[in-house]
């Protein structure tokens, strides 16, 4: 194993003939940047679990050379949030980013000029292809130089769908014979509730990579995200904004345009903040001031 030093820390590599396979990091960086030649030679895998379980990832950008990421390679990287890579034909193996569940955008660099996106289609369409390994469970549309397309667009709303549809108890009958001893998994309302929380996260995704998204959909899945907020005991909506978005206005802003923010509310979320949550707690007292607050106001005119 030899290794390249970058400034900070050291890229860990193999030759092979003509070819570099990448295997591992020294040292600490947030943002990896993966040349496209080490030794005059092209870069063009990473081996399995190069940089699993790596606590400092936020970003990485992969040469337009990569044809190859092998298996977990970002597996378990608390802090990973969005990979950038060329629209290329890459073989990937099984879990490249399992656990990793920061991951929110993989970016396309240098998207051919015939695909004519802009760059806020570019930044849904890198939600969604994210989506494709962290909440869908579906590498075979984690296709660089396919996304967008009218195919890929087509077969990733069948997959949406069909993710949507499922019976919240489906496998649960393979959970509690497999988790005797796991509490957490095998009582009926949690195993119910994680199945509703990761519809709910599914819909975000959708709707804040909204590139080509139907009306039709866009209204369905804004009724689920209000089904799913306080009073009803059934609060998947809020509880994954709180726990896992709390400090992210893209996703409160989607929750008020979904209208999961009402009178009938409002208080019980401020409450349920506490004093946790100071950009969550400030936008939605603003949001009761100066959006709530009219309502109030023209309902006293009421007969």
């Amino acid at each position: 194993m030899q290794e390249l030093d970058l400034g900070g820390y050291r890229l860990q590599y193999e030759r092979h003939q003509d070819e570099i396979t990448v295997t591992g990091i020294a040292g600490i960086t947030a943002e990896l940047l993966i040349p496209d030649t080490i030794e005059a030679c092209k870069v063009v895998s990473i081996e399995k679990k190069a940089f699993m379980a790596n606590r400092t990832i936020k970003s990485v950008t992969l040469p337009k050379s990569m044809r190859e990421i092998g298996d977990w390679a970002f597996a378990h990287c608390d802090m990973l949030k969005e990979i950038s890579l060329y629209p290329n034909e890459i073989a990937i193996g099984k879990g490249i980013v399992l656990n990793s569940d920061k991951l929110a955008k993989v970016n396309i660099v240098c998207p051919p000029k015939e695909a004519q996106f802009t760059k806020e289609e570019l930044s849904q369409l890198a939600c969604l292809l994210a989506s494709t390994l962290t909440v869908l469970d579906a590498p075979f549309l984690f296709t660089p130089h396919l996304v967008g397309s009218t195919q890929w667009l087509k077969q990733y709303e069948t997959r949406v769908s069909h993710f949507l549809a499922r019976d919240d108890m489906e496998d649960y009958a393979k959970t509690v014979s497999c988790g005797e001893e796991d509490y957490e998994s095998t009582n009926l309302d949690n195993f119910l509730s994680e199945k509703r929380k990761a519809k709910v996260r599914m819909i975000f995704v959708r709707l804040l990579g909204c590139y080509a998204l139907a009306e039709k959909d866009r209204d369905a899945y804004m009724q689920y995200l209000r089904q799913h907020m306080p009073p009803a005991l059934e609060n998947e909506t809020w509880q994954v904004v709180r726990d896992e978005h709390g400090d992210e206005e893209a996703y409160f802003e989607v929750m008020a345009q979904a209208g999961c923010i009402t009178n009938d509310n409002i208080q019980t979320l401020i409450a349920d903040l506490g004093q946790t949550r100071a950009q969550m707690r400030a936008y939605l007292l603003r949001y009761q001031q100066t959006k709530l607050a009219k309502v109030d106001f023209f309902d006293s005119f009421s007969l």
